[in-house]
């Protein structure tokens, strides 16, 4: 399965804002990877009256609100500058990749049945809302620049293993 979320906005009074939400029940992956490619991005053109003009790019605002529950998938893949928030027990019988943006765990089971995180590339990953996460490994690859491998957010806990192997990734 793949949930593919990308915006395109022209307009340069307005702020590109897509929080989108998949309410209660279940998603259903028919034995295939959940990928989440989440992406959108608001390119700032005109904003001095020069015809042309490229100004900046501006990603929040950009969110999934994932508040069902992902039954019988494999692994839960995150990529897209945007976030993703799982909100609900998972069912996953793989593991979890944050490749690209923040994934944020906001449930205790929303890792479902995975052994490891996978943070790196672009990735971010974040536990909030108090989640209490316990025995996944984190395992933090080559992530760039000042990405966060883990934030705990709201009283958050993470208490599981943390394997840091960048240097020959």
């Amino acid at each position: 399965g793949f949930a593919n979320w990308n915006g395109l906005a022209e307009n340069t009074g307005q702020n590109l804002d897509i929080r989108s939400a998949i309410q209660g029940g279940k998603i259903n992956m028919a034995g295939n990877e959940a990928i989440f490619n989440i992406t959108s991005i608001w390119d700032h053109y005109n904003t001095n009256d020069n015809l042309g003009f490229y100004d900046g790019t501006d990603l929040d605002n950009n969110y999934l609100f994932m508040n069902s529950s992902i039954v019988n998938a494999t692994n839960i893949v995150k990529t897209g500058g945007a976030s993703l928030f799982l909100q609900s027990p998972n069912y996953n019988t793989g593991n979890v990749y944050a490749n690209q943006g923040i994934l944020y765990a906001r449930h205790d089971q929303a890792l479902g049945g995975a052994t490891t995180v996978f943070v790196q590339g672009a990735g971010n990953f974040a536990l909030g809302l108090g989640a209490r996460i316990e025995g996944i490994d984190l395992a933090v690859g080559k992530i760039q620049g000042n990405n966060s491998a883990l934030q705990l957010d709201d009283g958050s806990y993470w208490g599981g293993n943390v394997i840091i192997d960048n240097v020959d990734s």
